[in-house]
């Protein structure tokens, strides 16, 4: 495997190895990728987009019930999401496992898996953390009487 190069087809970079001296190159194998149609593509990219959407729908009714103003809790909703997305954007890129639900806006690419994330993961974290913000929203809601 030292003679492991990366081919550009499409948009995509599949790597080759040379078997011998002469210019044949075979593409390796790799066992952990499974190869999705287009379609299931397309029908999984939505689903997380629609999760994190449920998310931020969540959380903004909660900031928005906390503070009573319109214009403060746009404030304070777009404050909170810019800061836990700066802090967590690190964790995009590099070698560290992105747990943070308010970095998964992008549905492509975490079913490409190029967001440090595996798909399972994001269902939980996406759906845990909205149900939580939503128990506590329905919770505060009892509370205030509203």
């Amino acid at each position: 495997m030292k003679n492991i190069k990366n081919v550009d087809i499409d948009f995509y970079k599949i790597p080759y190895s040379k078997i011998s001296n002469d210019s044949s190159q075979s593409f390796l194998y790799q066992r952990n990728i499974n190869l999705i149609g287009f379609n299931i593509y397309l029908v999984l990219s939505f689903l997380y987009s629609i999760l994190f959407i449920m998310f931020m729908v969540a959380f903004v009714q909660l900031c928005s019930a906390i503070l009573n103003n319109v214009y403060l809790s746009l404030l304070a909703s777009t404050a909170i999401y810019s800061l836990f997305y700066f802090i967590f954007k690190p964790f995009l890129y590099g070698k560290h496992y992105n747990l943070c639900p308010f970095t998964m806006n992008n549905g492509a690419r975490i079913v490409a898996g190029t967001h440090n994330v595996t798909m399972l993961t994001a269902l939980l974290v996406l759906g845990f953390s909205t149900i939580i913000l939503l128990l506590v929203g329905v919770k505060y809601f009892k509370k205030k009487g509203i």
